[in-house]
């Protein structure tokens, strides 16, 4: 078997394990795990749920980018529900 189908399985079965599992970001309950790694060395980070997958994808892995967007949203008073008139 090729490497990478083994590499695939394997990832497939861990990815199963952590389904209902808490995120290693938010803590809530993933329902489709995602492998997280750091883009420059590859290393596995840990098990995270989609949103904060795209969010730290999104954000190029930087701490200084999602603490901005922290701020930002403490400032404006979090979640808008509908837009500004």
């Amino acid at each position: 078997m090729r490497s990478w189908v083994k590499q695939s399985t394997r990832s497939q079965h861990e990815r199963n394990e952590n389904v209902g599992r808490a995120c290693a970001v938010c803590a809530d309950p993933m329902t489709t795990p995602h492998r997280d790694h750091d883009a420059k060395s590859g290393a596995f980070r840990g098990w995270v749920c989609q949103a904060c997958n795209l969010t730290l994808g999104h954000s190029g892995d930087s701490p200084a980018r999602l603490r901005a967007c922290a701020t930002y949203l403490e400032k404006e008073g979090g979640m808008v529900t509908t837009p500004p008139q």
